[in-house]
């Protein structure tokens, strides 16, 4: 947008940021798997007794890419070796999760949660609904870091790489936060929040919402 380069590198040309290609998709998955598998709502929606648990968690994270659409999910690569040290999913301004997209790929979702990993799904998505925002945003879905990428910069950067994208086309970027940790970083970036939420099993989620910014 605006002329802005779809890649972004840090200091030092040690990462690159730019959209997953179709042939990553694998390589990305793994990554959020793994950073996501002891995330209450993944507990909730694959058990940690469930056969096979990382595959499943992992086939999960595949359909929700590919829902989400490959040119909406920035990856963080290792300059040094090629490899995927993190991931984001943005979800588009009004991006609906029913799309057609979305149910011609159902199936593996299915697959990969089955029904009771689908129903703990809608379950949390009913509970979030009410807070919806009803003007057209971005939608931080899903970050997530390599073990080995702990103290980078990943996260920041891949962050700071689509806000510019977003600011450029004077849009609005939502998200929610699972901790008070993940608040805290993510009002340094210029979230904001607006409403707290106590899920059943007693975490809280807040939603935060960040304006756009000029950029000289």
């Amino acid at each position: 947008m605006r002329g802005l380069s779809p890649r972004s590198t840090c200091p030092g040309a040690i990462l690159r940021v730019y959209p997953l290609p179709a042939n990553r998709i694998r390589q990305a998955a793994e990554v959020l798997a793994a950073a996501f598998a002891k995330e209450p709502t993944i507990m909730r929606m694959v058990p940690p007794n469930r056969h096979k648990r990382h595959e499943k968690i992992a086939a999960y994270f595949r359909w929700s890419l590919r829902s989400t659409g490959l040119e909406n999910v920035d990856i963080a690569v290792s300059a040094a070796d090629d490899s995927v040290l993190g991931v984001a999913l943005w979800e588009p301004p009004l991006h609906r999760a029913h799309t057609l997209k979305a149910a011609l790929i159902l199936p593996a979702a299915y697959m990969a949660l089955g029904r009771r990993g689908l129903n703990e799904l809608a379950s949390y998505e009913r509970a979030v609904a009410p807070y919806a925002l009803k003007f057209p945003h971005w939608y931080l879905a899903d970050i997530g870091t390599s073990p080995q990428a702990r103290g980078r910069g990943v996260g920041k950067l891949m962050i700071d790489h689509r806000l510019r994208i977003i600011d450029a086309a004077g849009e609005h970027a939502a998200l929610t936060a699972t901790s008070d940790g993940s608040r805290k970083l993510y009002e340094r970036h210029g979230f904001t929040p607006l409403h707290e939420l106590r899920l059943v099993d007693g975490s809280v989620l807040t939603m935060m919402l960040r304006p756009p910014v000029h950029r000289p």
